[in-house]
This record gives C-alpha cells, sequence and structure tokens, in this order.
C-alpha cells in the first residue's frame, strides 16, 4: 500500500482514530507483510503459444523489469525457457518447443 509515493507502514496506522478502524489495517497491513506475492507486486499472466519459437512476449503490466517466474501449470508437450536476460518492463521472453499454455507468477520477490 501507498500513498503519495511513500510505503503506508504499521505507525501510520497509530494515528488512525477510531480504535475498530485501527486495528483492522493492523491486520491487513500484517496480512500483506507476511505474504510476499502481495507486497512485492507479482502479476499472474496465463499465456498460450499455439507454436513452437525463440524470443516469444508475453505481456505484463508490472512496468518495471521482474527478476522471478513462479511457474504454476505447463500444459502441452512443449519444454519453456524463460530468457531473464530479455525482460523488459513491459514483457518477458520465452522459447518453446511446442505448442503449450503457462499459467506464472511473474514479479521480484525482495525481503526487507
Amino acid at each position: 500500500m501507498s500513498t503519495k509515493g511513500k510505503s503506508f507502514k504499521s505507525t501510520d496506522a497509530i494515528r488512525v482514530m477510531d480504535d475498530p478502524t485501527r486495528d483492522l489495517l493492523f491486520r491487513v497491513i500484517q496480512y500483506i507483510e507476511r505474504n510476499p506475492l502481495l507486497s512485492f507486486g507479482f502479476e499472474f499472466v496465463e499465456h498460450t503459444f499455439n507454436a513452437a519459437g525463440s524470443g516469444q512476449v508475453v505481456p505484463h503490466s508490472l512496468g518495471f523489469i521482474p527478476k522471478d517466474i513462479i511457474l504454476t501449470s505447463k500444459t502441452g508437450s512443449g519444454t519453456v525457457t524463460f530468457n531473464y536476460s530479455a525482460f523488459t518492463k513491459t514483457g518477458i521472453s520465452v522459447d518453446v518447443s511446442a505448442p503449450t499454455t503457462i499459467r506464472i507468477l511473474v514479479g521480484t520477490y525482495r525481503s526487507e
């Protein structure tokens, strides 16, 4: 969560005067802090490749170059290779050997 470009921290919730609202904010903040997929901008993407190919681009809307891919599912007979060095702010580069569908989480994990 952010407000005006700065991160919303637990200490900001202390300023909330209403006890039930403050307690709810603390619970939401704790949940987000415990779940790195929520707090570090991972995006779910499903993409179908209709043919084999190298350097095929799978679009994402993160706005930054992701460093991590979590492959949650692959259907089809193709092998999948992620070309990390060719990732951009708008897409990831993938090589596939045959028609395949992938389901992935794209983002960057950071421990803070």
